[in-house]
């Protein structure tokens, strides 16, 4: 029973851990939009709005961010600006999961472009958004 104890704690340091890590790698990002906003100059407001998302479902939170973005994004680019915007994601497998199914099954919201990016079915690709990366 105390091994499962301790596994369970290094689970959730590593969760936590991981969690702070996403974090940072989204700050630097909001940082360098803005540094390329203004041709490299000092840091701007970042291009992801700053309009919470908390009390909306994973796929209108999603829907959101597409909107905003204008473009289509990898779905680890929307988790990214979810989490950005104060989405809560206490599980990331799971949400990244739930994502990818009720974003697939909602063919009038939303379009799958391939592995994992996704777009609003009312926005209309430029050929360089349909290079895969």
């Amino acid at each position: 029973m105390a091994e499962a104890h301790e596994y369970l704690r290094e689970q959730v340091a590593r969760a936590e851990s991981e969690a702070q890590e996403w974090a940072e790698i989204a700050k630097a990002l909001r940082k360098l939009q803005g540094k390329i906003g203004n041709g490299g100059g000092k840091a701007v407001a970042p291009t992801v709005r700053s309009t919470s998302l908390q009390g909306l479902s994973a796929p209108a939170a999603a829907e959101a961010v597409l909107r905003d973005a204008g473009k289509p994004l990898h779905l680890k680019d929307i988790m990214a600006r979810m989490e950005a915007r104060e989405f809560q994601i206490k599980d990331r497998v799971k949400m990244y999961a739930t994502l990818y199914t009720g974003m697939s099954r909602q063919k009038k919201r939303f379009q799958k472009l391939g592995k994992g990016r996704f777009k609003l079915a009312k926005q209309q690709p430029t050929s360089q958004q349909l290079k895969v990366e």
